[in-house]
């Protein structure tokens, strides 16, 4: 079995018998800067492998940064303003999802937990952050494998402690020791599409299972349709207008070309394999259907999407 199947099914599996994830508030009433961090007392019952953190970004949706997990003897307390009681665990990319919104970063080598207590600042490095006031019936979060204690929050690391203050988000793990790396599957989308097309994908490109690549509101009208896939993203999108199709853009490089008379919604389902050396490879997309008559041109182009390959679901 190749590791990159392995680690998907030991997270598949753990999900069973764990109570993870481990899931604060979002209820924010406040917030912190980029480079600022937020502080937790965690006590861990049993051995823990943790493989991701949902945190709750104040940055615009699609803005990259990166969390950094940071562990101390014990607590946080009488530990905040000295960067040498702390050790960097982890870290993981991340992308604003916005407010609201879990923003999901898998911590690349993971972190392994052993039974025991931990001081915990999760810092958010390119993005700030979202946090709630503690009042006492708040500050305490637990599942039958650990329990979070919150908290304060810092502007800047290691200085000016705001206190007490809640991190919002959710904590990932799987018992045992796990070995990692551990990368987040995720899609979205960019730019704008023309004629109301649209593409994006109703599962997550994880390594091993096949995606469905969809593209949407194809006109009755359209004689064939296009799904181009490429590893190169246009930006920004090149304007189609001199073209003879106003309004349109062209947002990848063509790679790999598939085509479908299908109108309405086309569903392609497309394997990914299961090849460790994928692991964090970005593959773009966008669809274009050729319409007689809607322009000059005679093509529609919907938004571009883009997929980072993994092994976990972000």
């Amino acid at each position: 079995m190749s590791a990159v199947r392995h680690v998907i099914l030991a997270l598949s599996a753990a999900t069973l018998s764990a109570q993870s994830p481990l899931v604060t508030t979002y209820g924010f009433n406040g917030s912190g800067p980029a480079g600022g961090q937020l502080l937790f007392d965690l006590s861990v019952q049993t051995t823990q492998t943790v493989w991701r953190l949902d945190v709750h970004s104040g940055s615009p949706p699609g803005t990259a940064g990166t969390v950094e997990v940071y562990l101390a003897p014990t607590t946080w307390v009488g530990n905040e303003t000295n960067p040498n009681a702390w050790t960097l665990a982890a870290s993981g990319p991340v992308v604003s999802a916005g407010t609201g919104l879990p923003s999901s970063a898998c911590m690349t080598n993971g972190i392994v937990l052993l039974p025991g207590s931990y001081g915990v600042a999760v810092r958010h490095v390119g993005l700030s952050f979202l946090r709630t006031n503690g009042n006492g019936s708040n500050q305490t979060y637990s599942t039958q494998e650990m329990t979070l204690t919150a908290g304060a929050s810092q502007n800047v690391a290691w200085s000016g402690t705001f206190q007490p203050r809640v991190f919002n988000g959710a904590i990932h793990y799987q018992g045992g020791i796990v070995s990692g790396p551990f990368v987040c599957a995720t899609a979205g989308t960019f730019g704008s599409g023309c004629g109301n097309l649209t593409m994006n994908t109703t599962t997550a490109p994880l390594l091993g299972v096949t995606a469905t690549l969809q593209t949407s509101n194809i006109p009755s009208t359209s004689a064939v349709s296009v799904q181009v896939l490429s590893f190169t993203q246009v930006l920004p999108g090149i304007d189609l207008g001199p073209a003879g199709a106003p309004g349109c853009f062209r947002h990848v490089t063509v790679d790999s070309v598939v085509a479908s008379p299908t109108t309405g919604v086309w569903n392609r389902l497309l394997p990914v394999p299961a090849t460790a050396a994928l692991l964090g490879v970005m593959v773009y997309g966008q669809s274009a259907s050729f319409v007689p008559g809607v322009n000059a041109l005679g093509v529609i182009t919907s938004n571009g999407m883009e997929l980072r390959l993994g092994n976990v679901i972000g």
